[in-house]
């Protein structure tokens, strides 16, 4: 009898855990949340359907992410089919450099841009509280910035450079349940 309460209480912890978790990804999924400092409101992540920009004000759906093979990835549905990979779609300088900020993006393949930047997020655990959730991080430096009225999401290692009509936010991880 022991036994089989203990087999019921593993597969249903089994299943519970596969509900939440992407066919062969790494990491539970789970969505990214906007906080501002100073502001009480807590903002989805939306991305467009296709890829594009992410934003907490303009549109799109909200998007699962997940780690598979050591990279964050996004997709609309359970399966994982048709993966989108987030990126940072930064540009040329005027001196033709590339910059160091620009929106974060997600796409599926790849891009021509020889700037973007790929595979180098990372979350780190909230120090001050473990429930929080964990903070969404980018080489581990720069911040996170919503920007203009769609609130756009742009990374910036200098918060004087890029678009000036932003505000910083921080990008939290909720499990998908």
């Amino acid at each position: 009898m022991a036994s089989l309460f203990l087999f019921l209480i593993v597969s249903t912890i089994a299943s519970i855990t596969s509900a939440i978790r992407v066919q062969n990804a790494d990491t539970p999924s789970f969505y990214f949340v906007a906080i501002s400092p100073g502001v009480t409101s807590v903002n989805s992540v939306l991305v467009p359907f296709m890829g594009g920009n992410a934003n907490i004000n303009g549109g799109g759906r909200v998007i699962q992410n997940y780690f598979y093979q050591g990279a964050l990835t996004g997709t609309f549905n359970n399966d994982g089919q048709f993966p989108l990979r987030p990126y940072i779609d930064t540009g040329f300088t005027s001196t033709g450099s590339c910059a160091k900020y620009g929106p974060l993006s997600y796409i599926e393949g790849s891009t021509t841009n020889k700037c973007a930047s790929f595979g180098n997020f990372w979350i780190a655990a909230n120090e001050e509280n473990s429930q929080l959730g964990s903070r969404l991080t980018f080489n581990w430096q720069g911040d996170f910035y919503a920007c203009g009225w769609e609130g756009e999401i742009w990374y910036k290692m200098d918060p004087s450079e890029g678009p000036s009509d932003c505000y910083p936010i921080e990008l939290y991880t909720v499990p998908v349940i």
